[in-house]
């Protein structure tokens, strides 16, 4: 939970500071914009991939 909050906050803490030090208006890059809408999905698909369907540790029932 801290990494779901705290990097946004990192993040917006370092947009905040790079404004302060670059008054102009902000140009929109489409890179920019897919990263930043794109990049914590497929992220977060990629961990569900390769930890979510693995099978580290086999449920057992012994009937004794």
């Amino acid at each position: 939970m801290t990494l779901t909050w705290g990097a946004p906050l990192l993040l917006s803490i370092a947009f905040r500071f790079w404004g302060y030090q670059h008054p102009d208006p902000f140009s929109l890059r489409p890179l920019l914009i897919v990263l930043l809408l794109l990049g914590p999905t497929v992220l977060i698909g990629f961990w569900i991939l390769q930890k979510g369907f693995s099978k580290t540790e086999v449920d057992t029932f012994d009937v004794s």
